[in-house]
């Protein structure tokens, strides 16, 4: 079986499964080194347009961050203190109140956010079942 197998298949496959090993072994150690050493060649990238995604990207974080703190005082201060003996009507009035100044309404994605986690956590905490029709037409009242 053994006589099948010439020296330059054997070199190859051996040069081949020590390559492999020793990508295997830098990917696994240096992960966060080879990541930095990319980031910093596309970050270097072309001029103002690298600074343009620099821009963007704070300013995503900044929504998501916002948009978790807006959510998490909603459960809070809504939510929760209403309990289980409330109206719609009264939790729409209170999230009108709440979301006046929240300037993450005019982005499609922070209201598909806000509509879904209202769905789930006013049938979960309150009893209370929201339509996402409804809650577009608080956010429709509120842009204006």
């Amino acid at each position: 079986m053994l006589s099948g197998i010439t020296w330059e298949d054997f070199i190859t496959g051996t040069g081949l499964l020590a390559i492999s090993y020793y990508i295997l072994v830098m990917i696994l150690y240096y992960r966060a080194d080879i990541k930095e050493i990319l980031m910093k060649k596309t970050r270097q990238g072309i001029g103002p347009i690298s600074m343009v995604t620099d821009k963007h990207a704070k300013n995503s974080f900044s929504r998501v961050d916002e948009l978790e703190k807006v959510v998490s005082n909603i459960r809070g201060s809504i939510l929760e203190k209403a309990g289980k003996d409330v109206s719609k009507a009264e939790l729409l009035k209170e999230l009108k109140v709440k979301l006046t100044n929240y300037e993450g309404l005019h982005q499609p994605a922070c209201r598909v956010a806000i509509t879904n986690f209202m769905i789930k956590e006013t049938k979960e905490l309150c009893g209370v079942v929201l339509s996402e029709e409804e809650l577009e037409s608080v956010w429709e009242t509120l842009l204006r």
